[in-house]
């Protein structure tokens, strides 16, 4: 059996959607796979496994610089305390996802938990969006990539609004498309901006900002924007540094994620946090302190410099995506370039930071916390697949029916319901 050592080397990340992974295996083997959120990040070799295990690594950004009073949580990474599985977790459910002829797909790049349902972008099939319900049940596909009026050319980023209505961005045509939960075409709404990824509460429209063919009437070089329902700015953050060089062939814009009453914004390989309320309000900013393993501006300005700083003795640490707010903690990845991996969970109420290592050569998912998706403000959706399963320490700790459905290639949503 061959291990994979999941070396990363590169990561290029187009708006929220797009990767380049390059895995070097430990039988000298190169893989190489097109990545779509996230982002989701929910590790993809042949599917999602690689990506969601790894949730979506992180990709080139920017530094943070905010136009925007307000102020910064510190907290130090070297003050970090240890993140106990038995101390978070309540109790793990599984969800076999169908393997029907119209429920396949060959990677997950975004996964959301809503309405006691699965929706799943794999941005290499022309289904859409491939909707589940609890019991892992196909039920449709939401959005066709073509060429029709109802068409999309294709789809950068997606969200479930509570009401079951489906919304699918695509940041080249400038617009969002609306889909009831039935699958039904609702609406086609222009965007003024390139953006590459968003959410939307209430009367407002949350936006981030690509930074190539901004609308130089509406925004003045920032990154993420809060706007009415006419898409008229009511607020602007976070401007794109003036001399910073846009060096990469991807250039993301960063991720929006959703949480109970919050919008979360960062931009890998960043440090800070950005949280807003559903008014639009930022309410708070954090910062994870890496002290002297900090990633150097150069490389968080180019993040195709990183091989060259993982050849470095000196290792550096930044943070992956997707940050995933859940109650009053944020869950998230954090990378090392010496190819060291930590799960994180931060405490929104008292800063508190904890962490957990992940040894590759040594790991069983039930263990570890791999944030892909929030399920109701309760629980953390992971995703198993037979390749993350064949490198499991601990195969026979699964059910004998997960097992059975792993060892036939099909795919596991593991739920991990958080404690009071």
């Amino acid at each position: 059996m061959t291990r994979i050592s999941l070396y990363i080397f590169q990561c290029n990340y187009n708006s929220l959607n797009f990767y380049n992974i390059k895995i070097i295996m430990k039988t000298n083997i190169t893989i190489t796979s097109q990545v779509c959120k996230s982002r989701m990040v929910m590790g993809l070799v042949s599917s999602i496994s690689v990506f969601l295990f790894l949730s979506f690594l992180s990709c080139h950004s920017t530094s943070e610089p905010s136009n925007n009073s307000s102020t910064i949580s510190i907290i130090p990474f070297e003050e970090a305390k240890t993140m106990l599985h038995a101390d978070i977790v309540e109790r793990q459910e599984f969800v076999l996802l169908s393997t029907a002829q119209n429920a396949l797909f060959s990677r997950i790049d975004k996964l959301l938990a809503m309405n006691d349902q699965f929706y799943l972008f794999d941005h290499l099939s022309k289904a859409g969006i491939l909707v589940f319900d609890r019991a892992g049940n196909f039920i449709r596909s939401i959005g066709e990539i073509g060429e029709g009026p109802q068409q999309l050319k294709y789809i950068d980023d997606f969200q479930v609004l509570a009401n079951g209505d489906v919304l699918l961005l695509d940041k080249i045509q400038k617009q969002i498309i609306t889909y009831d939960s039935t699958g039904q075409f609702k609406e086609k709404v222009f965007i003024p901006i390139n953006s590459g990824g968003f959410a939307k509460k209430e009367e407002n429209w949350f936006l981030s900002i690509n930074f190539d063919h901004q609308n130089p009437d509406l925004v003045n070089n920032e990154k993420f924007g809060v706007f009415n329902q006419n898409f008229e700015p009511d607020s602007l953050y976070f401007s794109y540094p003036k001399d910073a060089r846009n060096a990469n062939v991807y250039y993301n814009s960063g991720i929006v994620s959703i949480g109970l009453g919050s919008i979360v914004y960062h931009r890998p390989p960043n440090d800070t946090l950005a949280i807003f309320n559903e008014e639009g309000k930022l309410i708070d900013r954090i910062l994870i302190d890496f002290g002297s393993y900090r990633l150097p501006d150069e490389v968080v300005f180019d993040f195709q410099k990183i091989e060259e700083f993982q050849q470095k003795e000196q290792a550096f640490r930044y943070l992956q995506t997707p940050i995933l707010p859940i109650k009053n903690n944020l869950f998230g990845l954090i990378s090392g370039t010496d190819r060291t991996f930590w799960t994180f969970v931060i405490n929104r109420h008292d800063k508190e930071l904890y962490v957990q290592e992940i040894d590759f050569n040594d790991f069983h998912l039930r263990e570890l916390i791999i944030p892909s998706a929030n399920l109701d403000n309760r629980a953390i959706v992971s995703l198993i697949d037979p390749v993350i399963f064949r490198q499991d320490s601990k195969p026979e700790a699964y059910p004998l029916d997960v097992q059975n459905h792993l060892k036939r290639e099909g795919t596991v949503l593991l739920l991990q319901f958080l404690k009071p």
